[in-house]
């Protein structure tokens, strides 16, 4: 009785198959020392489900563009289905950049998957919104909002709507108008709420607010890294 020996022969004989590339982004970013680069295969039908294959690769303080193998075993994978990788780069434990879709790969007859290159764009963690604790408060007072160097808005109103879904709206009146923004409930209890922001109308916003509040009465607002389109946002109200 003889058994296969060596490389080479694709996945024939039920030996392992590898997929080799790179992982780059375009961004002219330099990334921390601390990095590493995930690369998984999964079911393009199920792309959120367990990886089919998986391998992380630390930087060591290189540059993109980072090169992988990643090994999968013929047992792992269904012939009938379709497969697609997916790559992300954390720095620190943070997510900082990944694929925005699966690359489709084929592992039929052989062909060989070398010289892959998996592009990632800068991302972040989402948040988990808190559901089940709609809520609605709000205050007539004054307070200002200032964003970058604008001259600062006087504000006369804040309102703050949180759904059942925890999708949250914050909405700052002034005299010639009103600001939202809008975001996810990710902290509540009996006298705070924060909403992480993912948004303002059709300009881009992140960072938090954090509402202060007595019953159904809204006391205080105050945000934290906010920005707006990329400028640093004031908010005291």
């Amino acid at each position: 009785m003889v058994v296969p020996v060596g490389g080479g022969g694709g996945n024939q004989g039920g030996r392992s198959g590898a997929i080799r590339g790179t992982v780059s982004y375009r961004q002219r970013i330099a990334l921390g020392p601390n990095s590493e680069v995930t690369v998984r295969m999964v079911d393009s039908a199920d792309p959120n489900g367990t990886p089919a294959a998986e391998i992380k690769v630390p930087t060591n303080g290189k540059q993109v563009p980072i090169p992988f193998e990643l090994r999968y075993e013929p047992r792992d994978i269904n012939r009938q289905r379709t497969y697609e990788l997916q790559a992300e780069i954390r720095t620190d434990g943070k997510l900082r950049f990944k694929t925005d879709a699966g690359q489709p790969v084929t592992l039929r007859g052989g062909t060989p998957n070398d010289n892959i290159e998996l592009v990632v764009t800068p991302a972040r963690e989402e948040p988990t919104a808190i559901t089940g604790k709609p809520m609605s408060v709000a205050k007539f007072g004054t307070g200002s909002l200032k964003v970058g160097d604008r001259p600062a808005l006087f504000l006369i109103r804040a309102n703050v709507n949180v759904s059942t879904d925890g999708s949250a709206t914050v909405t700052l009146s002034s005299i010639d108008g009103s600001t939202e923004f809008v975001g996810k409930l990710t902290y509540f209890d009996e006298s705070t709420l924060r909403i992480s922001i993912t948004g303002s109308g059709n300009a881009d916003a992140s960072g938090e607010i954090e509402v202060k509040y007595t019953a159904r009465r809204l006391n205080s607002l105050a945000a934290s890294n906010l920005l707006l389109d990329g400028q640093t946002v004031t908010l005291r109200f």
